[in-house]
């Protein structure tokens, strides 16, 4: 196959060239300053190879930034993750890529198993208030009224992100250096490729496939402070099997296990599959 004539190689790289032209594409505010439009809006504008890039790209720059966690918490993972996977079934299969693929299925169950990040719960917080500076009462006009607070503290309800518990576990785990250890190979694979993208007439196959869904170990599941009733319990222990990629026969004889004792029968077959909270 006859090569395009270049003068010289970029600056930063092949694999870093197709992202900058991708992100040029980003349009910006009517006055010329910031993004003008959603990053999910952006990246499905992109072509194929470009989002290829992009996806690969911004993964290892977040990564080697902030760790998995970071690439969560910044947005990228919800936009480019399908795609990463997608991307990465079209480099060359060296062994620096699958182990990179292992990782990345690693990350997913356990993403999976915490909701992506997304899912949220509330608590109940208790501060001093400080109209009253916890006294209970304020010295209006001469005389003392009761404050709106509660006996001098002020309550609220503080909003915590499951993103907190993916990043615990994340980090438990190890993915950062695991992935770490691996980079610099993994990018010389990239660049390689992308260099070849560049400077012949190859077109990768994006014809996308049908991953296979992982299957989640001891999906979670929250009982504590939920319906007690055993139907209620034994809904909420399949509905977590289910989103954890379980199928159905591999649900029933579960559900049997928990129909076939008493209470705490049910209790201890829940905490046996799924991880309760």
């Amino acid at each position: 196959m006859e090569e395009k004539q270049i003068e010289k190689p970029p600056k930063n790289g092949y694999h870093q060239e197709i992202m900058d032209k991708a992100y040029k594409n980003w349009d910006k505010n009517v006055d010329g300053t910031g993004r003008g439009e959603s990053m999910e809006s952006w990246f499905r504008r992109l072509t194929d190879l470009q989002k290829d890039a992009v996806a690969i790209g911004k993964f290892n720059q977040q990564v080697c930034n902030g760790g998995f966690s970071q690439w969560c918490y910044n947005g990228y993972m919800a936009v480019e993750f399908d795609q990463l996977k997608q991307a990465l079934n079209r480099l060359p299969q060296e062994e620096v890529v699958k182990k990179i693929k292992e990782i990345l299925i690693q990350f997913e169950e356990i993403a999976q198993r915490n909701e992506w990040g997304e899912g949220s719960y509330k608590e109940t917080e208790y501060e001093e208030c400080m109209e009253c500076n916890g006294s209970g009462t304020i010295y209006e006009n001469g005389e003392n009224i009761d404050c709106d607070c509660n006996d001098g503290q002020y309550e609220y309800e503080e909003k915590h992100m499951y993103i907190d518990e993916l990043s615990r576990e994340l980090r438990s785990e190890n993915l950062d250096d695991k992935y770490y250890n691996e980079e610099e190979e993994f990018l010389k694979v990239c660049e390689e490729y992308f260099k070849k993208c560049s400077i012949t007439d190859f077109v990768p196959d994006y014809e996308y496939k049908t991953l296979e869904k992982i299957k989640v170990k001891k999906p979670k599941v929250k009982l504590v402070g939920e319906d007690g009733n055993a139907f209620s319990i034994m809904g909420r222990v399949k509905q977590a099997l289910r989103k954890g990629n379980w199928s159905e026969e591999e649900m029933k004889p579960i559900m049997e296990e928990m129909r076939s004792g008493d209470y705490d029968k049910l209790l201890q077959t829940a905490m046996k599959y799924c991880e309760v909270s």
